[in-house]
C-alpha cells in the first residue's frame, strides 16, 4: 500500500534531492555535502591535516571523476633527493660552503637516513577513452607522500572549481591572459568530455564552445588577494572575552542560516550546525561568514544578512528543515545567519613557537620595536600590513613616547577587527591617562603611494613580506624607502627550511632572515642591527634568542 505525500511536499522533496545530486557533480559540491554545510562551507585553498574537515582532497577528486563518469585519477608520486635540492642553493644563501654544509648534515647523529627525501605528485585526469584531458605537475615538494597526493589533488580540484564558476559568469567567453601554473589541459578532449554538462553550468546564453575557447588559460593561484565581503553585524550579544580568531587559527562555531521574508512574518530554517570547525584564512567558509567570525570573541553571538545564493542552492539546503519553499519568491526574502564563536585553537606554528622560545617570538618582536621607539624617542609609527592590529594593540600595552599610530592593510576584515580592538583599548586608557596616542587605519595596498604615510619616525612590516610575490616585495621596498621614507624601517619575516627539517634537524617554522625580505645592497638600506635564532651545528639545536 502506497501513501501519497502532499503534492507540494512531494515536489519540493524530490527537487531538493535532485539538486543535491547535481551539486555533487560540481568540484566543490561534495566538499559542501561531506560537511553537511551547503550554504556556509567552501572548498578550502590549502590543505593541512591539522585543520582539514570532511572528505580529503583525494577522495573529493576521485568522487568528482566518478560522478562525471571519468576513470579514477592517476597519481604519480616520485621522490626528490634532498641532495639535489641542496645543490640548487647557493653557498651564500646557506651561509657556508657546499662541502662544509654537506659534512654538517652527514655528521649529525639525528639524520634520518632511511627517509631523507621529499615527495612530489603529478596528477593525470583521463577521458572515457583513456585519453589524457588534464595534467597537473608542479615543483612543490612535501615531506610526506600523503601530503603530496592531497595537495596536488586540491590544486586540481581548485582548477576545476574555478573553471566551472567561470561558466556562470557574465563574461562573453573564458579567457585570461595569465597562464595556469602546473596545469596542462588538452582542450579538444576536455570539451568533448564535458560537452553535455557545459551548457548546464553556463548561464549567459552564449554557446558553450565560444565560452570555453580558451580553456585552461586562467590562473589557479589561490594565494592572490581577492575582494572581500565584510559582514555588517547586528545584535551582538555576550561579553568580550578578549579571545579572537586570527589567521590560521582553528575556530569552532555554531550557526543557523534562515530564509526570512522581508516583512519578517515568516522564517524558513535552511541550515544549522551546533559545532562547525574551520581554519581562518583558507577560504573554508564564505567571505561574509569568516568576516563575521573574526569580529567576534569566544562566546559572543551576532547576526548578519548574507548575499542571497542561487535558488538551486537554497532548495538543496532545505531538505532537512523546510519543505514549503516552492511558492516563496527569492525577491521577497533575505538570508540571515546567526553565529556564535565557541572555541578558538591558536595556529599550530604559534604553539610550536611558544614551546621552542621563551618568551615567544611574537612577544620578542614587539619588545624589539618598543626598545627602538624609546631609545630614539620617536612619536610616530606606521605599521605596513597591520592585519588585525596585533602590533598596534601590543604597543598600547607598553609605556612609549608614541603620539600617533597608523596601520595600513588591504584586508577590510582585518581592519575591522583592528578598529574594534584598538577602540576598546584606547577608551580604557583615556579614563586613566591624559596622554593617549591617536590611532588611524587606512584601507589600501602597502605598495601604493599615499602622502599621508610620508615621513614617519618608524615604519614596521612584520610577518608580511613572505605573503606577497617577489616582484611585489621589491616594489614595496622601493616605495617605502624612496617615497614614504620613514627614519627607521623594521622588517621581520619568518622562513621555513624544509631541507633541514627533512634531515631530522630541529627547524622552527618561524626564524628570521632579513635577506629573505629586502636585499640591503639593492635597496640602499643600511642594516643597523640583525638578530634572531640560527642553527648551531655544535650544539645541535636552534639556540633561543630574540627575533
Amino acid at each position: 500500500m502506497c501513501t501519497k505525500l502532499p503534492i507540494v511536499l512531494q515536489s519540493d522533496t524530490l527537487t531538493c534531492f535532485c539538486l543535491r545530486i547535481l551539486l555533487g557533480k560540481l568540484p566543490d559540491g561534495n566538499c559542501k555535502m561531506s560537511r553537511d554545510s551547503i550554504l556556509a562551507a567552501e572548498l578550502p585553498s590549502a590543505y593541512s591535516r591539522f585543520s582539514w574537515k570532511g572528505l580529503s582532497p583525494r577522495d573529493l577528486l576521485c568522487s568528482f571523476c566518478r560522478l562525471q563518469r571519468l576513470p579514477e585519477p592517476h597519481f604519480d608520486v616520485s621522490r626528490v633527493s634532498c641532495d639535489t635540492l641542496m645543490s640548487a642553493l647557493s653557498s651564500e644563501e646557506r651561509g657556508a660552503p657546499a662541502g662544509s654544509a654537506e659534512n654538517q648534515y652527514t655528521n649529525d647523529v639525528r639524520i634520518n637516513k632511511e627517509k631523507p627525501d621529499l615527495f612530489k605528485c603529478e596528477v593525470n585526469i583521463r577521458s572515457r577513452k583513456q585519453e589524457i584531458l588534464l595534467e597537473y605537475s608542479a615543483a612543490d615538494t612535501w615531506s610526506k607522500e600523503s601530503n603530496a597526493i592531497q595537495n596536488s589533488s586540491l590544486k586540481v580540484l581548485i582548477w576545476f572549481n574555478n573553471y566551472f564558476k567561470k561558466l556562470t559568469s557574465k563574461t562573453g567567453k573564458l579567457y585570461l591572459s595569465e597562464s595556469t601554473a602546473g596545469v596542462k589541459v588538452h582542450s579538444n578532449i576536455f570539451l568533448q568530455e564535458f560537452a553535455m554538462c557545459l551548457p548546464v553550468y553556463g548561464k549567459n546564453g552564449g554557446s558553450y564552445s565560444a565560452m570555453c575557447s580558451a580553456v585552461g588559460s586562467f590562473s589557479m593561484d589561490t594565494q592572490k588577494k581577492h575582494l572581500e565581503s565584510t559582514a555588517k553585524l547586528t545584535r551582538i550579544e555576550g561579553p568580550d572575552s578578549g579571545v579572537f580568531p586570527s589567521h590560521g587559527s582553528l575556530t569552532c562555531i555554531s550557526y543557523t542560516a534562515s530564509l526570512v521574508t522581508k516583512d519578517k512574518a515568516k522564517t524558513y530554517l535552511l541550515e544549522s550546525h551546533n559545532e562547525f570547525e574551520f581554519e581562518i584564512g583558507t577560504g573554508a567558509v564564505s567571505n561574509q561568514l569568516e568576516s563575521c567570525v573574526t569580529q567576534l570573541s569566544v562566546n559572543q553571538t551576532a547576526r548578519f544578512v548574507a548575499e542571497l545564493p542561487p535558488r538551486d542552492l537554497i532548495m538543496a539546503a532545505s531538505c532537512e528543515f523546510s519543505h514549503d519553499l516552492s511558492n516563496v519568491s527569492s525577491e521577497s526574502c533575505f538570508l540571515e545567519f546567526s553565529v556564535k564563536v565557541l572555541q578558538v585553537t591558536e595556529p599550530l606554528e604559534d604553539r610550536m613557537e611558544k614551546a621552542l622560545f621563551s618568551p615567544p617570538l611574537s612577544k620578542q618582536r614587539v619588545e624589539f620595536v618598543v626598545r627602538h621607539i624609546n631609545e630614539l624617542h620617536v612619536t610616530t609609527l606606521v605599521d605596513f600590513g597591520c592585519g588585525s592590529g596585533s602590533l598596534l594593540d601590543s604597543l598600547l600595552e607598553h609605556p612609549t613616547t608614541l603620539e600617533k599610530l597608523v596601520g595600513v592593510d588591504i584586508s577590510r576584515k582585518g581592519l575591522t577587527r583592528a578598529a574594534k580592538s584598538l577602540h576598546q583599548k584606547l577608551s580604557k586608557k583615556s579614563t586613566t591617562q591624559t596622554n593617549v596616542p591617536t590611532d588611524v587605519l587606512y584601507d589600501r595596498s602597502i605598495t601604493d603611494y599615499d602622502s599621508r604615510l610620508y615621513g614617519f619616525d618608524i615604519g614596521t612590516c612584520l610577518e608580511v613580506i613572505e605573503h606577497v610575490e617577489e616582484d611585489q616585495a621589491t616594489l614595496f621596498g622601493n616605495v617605502v624607502l624612496s617615497s614614504f621614507r620613514p627614519t627607521m624601517l623594521i622588517v621581520s619575516t619568518p622562513t621555513t627550511n624544509t631541507i633541514l627539517s627533512s634531515r631530522g634537524l630541529l627547524c622552527p617554522t618561524r626564524t628570521t632572515r632579513q635577506t629573505k625580505a629586502l636585499v640591503p645592497a639593492s635597496s640602499a638600506i643600511t642594516t643597523t642591527s640583525s638578530s634572531g635564532p640560527g642553527y648551531s651545528p655544535v650544539l645541535g639545536y636552534w639556540p633561543r634568542g630574540e627575533a
